[in-house]
């Protein structure tokens, strides 16, 4: 009859499109709604419209136009209870200072970020098995 209602909604911010895609496409074979932007500006004017509904922020630090620092500071001015997740290469004092949920160094494959994601979430743990990495 009619679609499971999504578990939650995340918005994704990434400029590599093939990185955007892969973790959109784990998190909506779990059951989550997600939102994509390819950048730190786009990111913040998806926030601003969508986050009542906003589960969860992954960014990568590394933006375009906004950087993801940037794009923090302005979704936590938006809602400061908002759960953020960084994907980064590196991580430094700046990005820590923002007090983000976790971190998860780039390269990472599915299971690190799925088990990140459901530990934030406070979700029962949920061992399945992950075909893709990305």
């Amino acid at each position: 009859m009619g679609s499971k209602a999504p578990i939650g909604t995340i918005l994704v911010a990434d400029d590599d499109a093939a990185q955007r895609n892969g973790i959109s496409g784990l998190f909506e074979r779990f059951g989550f709604a997600v939102i994509q932007a390819s950048s730190g500006q786009e990111a913040v004017e998806l926030f601003n419209i969508h986050h009542d509904g906003i589960t969860l922020v992954i960014v990568d630090i590394s933006l375009p136009d906004v950087g993801g620092l940037d794009a923090t500071k302005r979704i936590r001015g938006i809602d400061p209870a908002s759960k953020i997740l960084f994907c980064t290469s590196a991580i430094d004092q700046l990005a820590l200072d923002l007090v983000p949920e976790a971190f998860v160094r780039k390269p990472y494959n599915g299971r690190v970020l799925w088990d990140t994601v459901q530990q934030i979430l406070g979700f029962e743990r949920r061992h399945v098995a992950l075909r893709p990495r990305f």
